[in-house]
């Protein structure tokens, strides 16, 4: 999370991540104030006020992220524990699924 601080040390407000990448997020410096997401790859634009502090409210009432944009190695290394010789396709890919998704879940999501 990354602070910015308005210009009393009472007011200093925390911006979340981006819920959609997990990337780092900014404010504009200007009226209206927008929200948005400054990784490339995702770039998401986010919700605009008239003040401050409204929109990064706004920003951080999103939904979160619950499963990563892309497999963590955390993911990938309990993926792999899987035993993939069942017969029953869709049960090795729904094993595989939950595997992947809980350690998504332990890591908080991060990729």
């Amino acid at each position: 999370m990354d602070v910015y601080p308005d210009t009393e040390e009472s007011e200093k407000v925390e911006l979340l991540r981006c819920p959609f990448c997990g990337g780092k997020a900014a404010i504009t410096d200007q009226e209206p104030f927008c929200v948005e997401c400054v990784e490339e790859r995702c770039n998401v634009d986010g919700p605009c006020h008239a003040d401050k502090a409204d929109a990064i409210a706004a920003w951080n009432r999103r939904a979160m992220q619950l499963v990563p944009v892309d497999a963590s190695e955390a993911m990938i290394q309990e993926a792999l524990k899987v035993d993939w010789s069942n017969e029953d396709e869709v049960g090795t890919v729904q094993n595989v699924w939950h595997a992947m998704l809980a350690a998504a879940l332990i890591s908080g999501g991060r990729s």
